[in-house]
């Protein structure tokens, strides 16, 4: 035992070798207690595993809580285990909504389900008090509540009796969350009035505390019966809603008492191809998709699981480093016990019952490591949740239920049970090779067994840390690279923010009249310099997309027509944002809606129409219609998710309106702070529309937070992985080299007494450090080169490895390493030669 007088360890443990030979519950539970016992006299090694392990387990455990509640973790209501989601699928759609009366049929006829229930998300101003709040509301069936058996807090909730006339029920249902923020919990909130989108709607009920929507990610606070979506879109009470054409509801349904998700598929399989022959104008050549509602819906879990898998296969690194920590003190601890295993071994201990020993001391060691790791594990639950919020408002609150529950304690447990028998296994094995005769006599083949063993473990925690490392570097490098890159435009001094104009808002104002008002209002402010409008928004993750049909000398034989992202500006608007015109001119008062329909394209698509020639004057067709090219701008980021040489068009404002559904406001103080400005656009639209709120108000440097919100996400996991993983590897390296010196005690002390400079013998250990370090950098940066290579292509945007990442990320782990081994060489020269030469 490491620190302890080999012959006590002897004497406590040889009287129980005499019954070593029995076997069954009892022997276990003796070894089990013996087990204990030699830990507790070992505290400097008990310390170590557990924070070790703790950290790994932990880590992983948080890790695995995202996955479980991203993919695997039902909702948490009574029927979750039995709530499955269809989709249609076909014409090239994997997962597509139903249309109402498809929703009916299936409801009312499919056998293998319970019952079937659709919903709709769509965006809602909210007036409650003064100010209109963004929301996205969530429009549900009559059965929706009844299907999930959830249960109402006050009141009661939504019921097929409120959902069977379009615009007849105008009743609403709110959060828990939203009823405490906005009544205090009081019980007042029933029967009040709330407005959204201008509709009165009366509220009936609250949900229960723990239940935040149908789809993991979002939480809704106001719920409205299906029939009101026409009236709360500004549609009214029309059946459009109603169209077999208009496919609006994602569906949730609930499996009857021992039927299986296949037997449901097979059943609505074949329902669809009734529908399909039944009608063929609209259902032909689709069918139905049946699968476990789990987690997030498929068609983001798509999105998702790349990016899950690339963090959890880091997080498992540092678990194996820890693995090789623990290894690492216990085949150090085997060393100091070989001549007290040996003696057992004389005394009749078979293998069996010695691995079995070691084995109950990893596992419990393991054991307490998951204790640890599960207190982490419940602590990371807020951090992570905060981690996932997007740094801008999006009008939807985002909801992460990470609060480990049954699978990521039975995951804790298989993560503990698996490491305590790798780093149990490799220890045990080591010690039931002990030669009885053998280490009687000499300790010197296995002291240089042990130097091979320790040689390994160093190697190996080095390589595993620079591969993490680089792994990281790589995602701090793109995520710094992204936020100082040079999007081709002005972004630091400029303030964005949207409305979503409804007419029911606008007080009978048309939207042009407001649009005009509200830039005229804006352009007057004393505290903005300047003022535009756009159809939508610069370095969005998303953009709109226009089908042109370029001049005939521009078309290449299979391209007829190219689809281009577009944006309507306001006048002044490429000027705000910094975006020169290169050639031609930019849009003025001139460019109204019954004027000549005109853009202007960027050098890239310049190029395109007109190979080698001048695109200005040239004539091309935007969805349909003839438009006239008058002027140029520079290539840039326009669209973020896309490369700064793609292709893209400005269209004037004025001509294409109907565009945005959302308006889009650039403005840049005289100061060119974002506060007074954001002022100043508030206090705009509450003046001409008192009930429209103003979401997503920040600096438009924030839209490239938002864009790289995902591998920030990603750098934030893998930078505090690989700072563990380096704390981990330097943490082993110096325990495994401080027991290095404690065995070569006598060797040191009859070299410094035969004259060997201190030194000398300082550089003898350092250098041996050093050959070490080296190697595990080196075979850990070609190994962390592969690794990068295959993120590089699961994630986009990742930038490459340059050479000075690769120096830094090496010359720091083999200096960690290198510093790990300064204490205990520093230690060995003060050994005082003159007692080891008493003790010889």
């Amino acid at each position: 035992m490491i620190g302890r007088d080999p012959t006590i360890a002897t004497r406590s443990l040889v009287p129980h070798a005499s019954r070593a030979h029995t076997g069954g519950i009892d022997a276990v539970l003796r070894e089990g207690r013996q087990a204990a016992r030699a830990l507790r006299r070992n505290p400097g090694l008990v310390i170590g595993a557990i924070v070790s392990l703790g950290l790994g387990i932990g880590l992983n455990a948080s890790v695995f809580s995202v996955t479980n509640a991203m993919l695997f973790k039902p909702l948490p209501v009574p029927t979750g285990s039995r709530l499955v989601q269809l989709f249609f699928a076909g014409h090239g759609q994997d997962y597509r909504q139903a249309s109402y009366p498809d929703y009916i049929e299936l409801r009312d006829h499919v056998r293998t389900l319970d019952g079937i229930a659709t919903y709709a998300i769509q965006p809602a101003s909210v007036r409650v008090h003064d100010i209109p709040e963004a929301m996205t509301l969530c429009a549900v069936s009559g059965n929706f509540f009844r299907l999930l058996a959830v249960r109402p807090a006050r009141g009661r909730l939504i019921l097929p009796d409120d959902d069977l006339v379009p615009g007849a029920s105008a009743v609403a249902v709110i959060s828990r969350e939203f009823w405490r923020r906005e009544w205090n919990d009081g019980p007042r909130a029933i029967g009040q009035t709330l407005v959204a989108n201008g509709v009165p709607l009366t509220i009936i009920g609250v949900t229960q505390a723990d239940f935040a929507g149908p789809m993991p990610g979002a939480a809704f606070d106001l719920y409205v019966p299906a029939m009101m979506r026409g009236t709360l879109s500004g549609r009214g009470a029309t059946p459009r809603d109603l169209e077999r054409t208009s496919r609006w509801g994602w569906m949730l349904g609930r499996l009857r008492p021992g039927t299986s998700v296949r037997a449901a598929q097979s059943e609505l399989a074949a329902f669809a191809a009734v529908l399909g022959r039944e009608y063929p104008q609209t259902d032909s050549g689709l069918t139905i998709r049946v699968t476990p509602a789990r987690g997030m819906r498929p068609d983001l879990q798509h999105q998702t699981e790349p990016f899950l898998r690339l963090v959890s296969g880091i997080v498992l690194v540092v678990l194996l480093i820890a693995c090789i920590n623990v290894a690492g003190l216990m085949l150090a601890r085997i060393a100091v016990r070989e001549h007290e295993i040996a003696i057992r071994r004389s005394l009749g201990a078979s293998h069996i019952v010695i691995a079995r020993q070691i084995l109950l001391e990893s596992l419990l060691l393991a054991a307490l490591g998951g204790l640890v790791g599960t207190v982490l594990a419940y602590g990371g639950a807020h951090g992570l949740r905060l981690l996932l919020t997007p740094p801008v408002d999006l009008g939807l609150r985002v909801y992460y239920d990470f609060v480990p529950d049954r699978r990521v304690v039975v995951f804790i447990a298989l993560a503990s049970l698996v490491s305590g028998l790798a780093f149990g296994i490799a220890t045990a094995l080591r010690a039931t090779h002990t030669n009885v005769a053998f280490t009687a006599r000499s300790s010197i083949a296995a002291g240089r067994r042990q130097h091979r063993i320790r040689s390994a473990v160093v190697v190996a925690q080095t390589a595993l840390a620079v591969t993490l490392l680089l792994t990281a570097g790589v995602f701090v490098m793109t995520i710094y690279g992204a936020l100082h890159a040079d999007p081709g435009f002005h972004v630091e001094g400029v303030t964005i923010a949207e409305v979503t104009p409804q007419r029911r808002e606008l007080g009978g104002r048309s939207r042009q009249a407001f649009e005009d008002a509200l830039l005229a209002r804006l352009r007057a402010t004393p505290q903005l310099s300047a003022v535009g409008l756009a159809s939508t928004e610069l370095l969005g993750a998303a953009s709109d997309v226009a089908v042109v049909t370029p001049p005939r000398e521009a078309r290449a034989p299979s391209d007829a027509e190219w689809r281009v992202p577009v944006n309507a500006v306001t006048p002044g608007t490429l000027e705000l944002l910094g975006i020169p015109v290169l050639r031609g001119r930019s849009f003025g008062e001139e460019d109204r809606e019954a004027a000549p329909r005109v853009a202007i394209v960027n050098r890239t698509l310049a190029h395109q129409l007109a190979p080698g020639g001048d695109v200005i004057g040239h004539v091309v067709l935007v969805d349909s219609q003839a438009v006239e090219i008058v002027g140029v701008v520079p290539d840039a980021r326009y669209v973020g998710s896309a490369d700064t040489d793609t292709p893209y068009m400005f269209l004037p404002y004025a001509q294409n309106r109907a565009r945005a559904f959302t308006t889009v406001i650039y403005a840049r103080s005289y100061r060119g702070e974002s506060a007074s400005a954001i002022t100043a656009i508030r206090h705009a639209v509450r003046a001409l529309a008192p009930d429209l709120p103003v979401t997503g108000a920040a600096p438009l440097g924030d839209q490239v937070r938002l864009l790289m919100n995902r591998t920030r996400i990603a750098a934030t996991l893998a930078g505090v992985a690989a700072l563990i993983a380096l704390i981990l590897s330097a943490a082993g390296t110096h325990a495994l080299m401080a027991h290095s010196v404690v065995e070569r005690f006598r060797e040191i002390g009859i070299r410094m007494a035969l004259g060997a400079q201190r030194s000398r013998v300082r550089g003898m250990l350092l250098g041996r450090a050093i050959v070490l370090a080296g190697s595990g950098t080196a075979a850990g940066t070609l190994l962390g080169l592969a690794v990068v290579r295959v993120v590089r292509s699961r994630l986009e945007g990742l930038v490459s490895v340059g050479p000075a990442i690769v120096v830094a990320v090496a010359l720091l782990t083999f200096g960690v390493a290198v510093v790990a081994t300064w204490w205990p060489a520093q230690r060995a020269t003060r050994i005082d030669p003159m007692m080891v030469m008493r003790a010889e």
